[in-house]
């Protein structure tokens, strides 16, 4: 622990080989901080699909600046147009089970106006923001 305060504590972690800053809010120390630091980094792969980089889903990488990047483009994309980058047509399905949300998010990401692949066009009348925002 390298110190203790009123609002938690900082740990310094080594995990894979780097050194990592923990920070923790909380009153009760972390007993092994190495091992949450661990359980935390896979926590962080197992995130909400639609936000996730497909490069973490399918376990090729680790978080960082490009996959927040990735993450902060979906957000402002659903922002702007009320749709999602990724759903097209290949996302309308009775059920959104979770080897539907890896094939999409994942395995087969495509983006709806892909100007090379048309496999995943928004569907008119589904996603009607993207398609009334999109310039083309």
């Amino acid at each position: 622990m390298l110190g203790e305060g009123g609002q938690g504590a900082v740990y310094l972690v080594e995990y894979n080989g780097h050194k990592k800053v923990l920070k923790w809010y909380s009153g009760k120390k972390i007993e092994n901080p190495e091992k949450f630091y661990e359980n935390l980094e896979n926590n962080v792969r197992k995130g909400k699909p639609r936000y996730t980089a497909p490069e973490i889903m399918l376990g090729k990488a680790r978080p960082g600046i490009q996959t927040d990047a990735f993450s902060l483009a979906v957000v402002l994309f659903l922002h702007w147009t009320n749709s999602h980058p990724l759903e097209g047509k290949a996302a309308v399905v009775p059920f959104m089970d979770a080897e539907t949300e890896m094939r999409i998010y994942g395995e087969n990401p495509v983006f709806i106006f892909d100007p090379n692949d048309d496999s995943n066009r928004p569907v008119q009348g589904v996603h009607q923001g993207a398609i009334s925002r999109w310039i083309t």
